[in-house]
């Protein structure tokens, strides 16, 4: 079914356990008892064969809908390394969610390149390749555009063609597919889905313009940015 893009608050989720085979139980958050997981804890995308992987924690999760009638589209998901977050955003240690969500400064620190974070999404509804990717057209080259010409900010305009392709290429995600984007410091992006790793692109402004979609100053939708960082103070104490 196709469909486009927009977001809704968050609904508080029950947390469960789940495992898989003989491994330990993995703690995961199902939104609204839907089957739409998200482990607490999940290794970032990228991680070279021989090094450790980086360990990342949940920080808050948000839900996209379809027009009026509030049809759902896809749940996000906010990933952090929490090592990193405590000592970057160690001026909001001791704050409540209340007080995270509604500071720009904070958001503001989300979206420098400088730790690892991921944003997964988790699909509530089969949807077309091409009308993702005509999703990310809209909501990315805008804003990659706004950077052309900055210091330090490079033409990402090639890496999103790039970017596009991994979609366009799809004849659909089905209900309960994923996505992750998982930006690494240095401008790397590294992107999955369905937990198939993408070729990895280097262009800050793309890893920026996606995570400013959700986290910035024009996000899709206010509750959704504030939903993400639910669950930070507990993650920098």
């Amino acid at each position: 079914m196709r469909t486009s893009l927009l977001l809704l608050p968050l609904l508080l989720p029950p947390v469960a356990l789940l495992a898989q085979d003989d491994a330990p139980k993995v703690e995961v958050i199902d939104y609204d008892d839907e089957g739409y997981e998200y482990p607490v804890t999940r290794d970032a995308e990228g991680t070279p064969k021989d090094a450790k992987p980086t360990s990342t924690a949940l920080a808050g999760i948000g839900l996209r809908t379809k027009t009026i009638f509030s049809v759902w589209v896809y749940t996000f998901g906010l990933y952090v390394d929490p090592v990193a977050a405590k000592e970057k955003l160690a001026a909001w240690k001791g704050k409540d969610a209340e007080a995270l969500a509604g500071d720009e400064k904070l958001y503001a620190a989300l979206l420098k390149d400088d730790m690892v974070k991921t944003i997964r999404l988790v699909f509530c509804r089969d949807v077309d390749g091409e009308d993702i990717e005509e999703a990310f057209e809209d909501s990315l080259r805008p804003r990659i555009d706004s950077k052309k010409g900055k210091e330090g900010w490079d033409d990402g305009s090639k890496a999103l063609d790039t970017f596009r392709t991994y979609f366009g290429n799809l004849d659909e995600l089905e209900e309960y597919g994923t996505v992750a984007m998982t930006w690494r410091p240095g401008g790397e992006l590294h992107c999955s889905i369905n937990g198939k790793a993408q070729k990895v692109l280097t262009s800050k402004s793309l890893c920026w313009a996606i995570f400013d979609v959700y986290l910035g100053e024009d996000p899709i939708e206010d509750d959704g940015k504030e939903a993400l960082v639910e669950r930070l103070p507990a993650l920098l104490k």
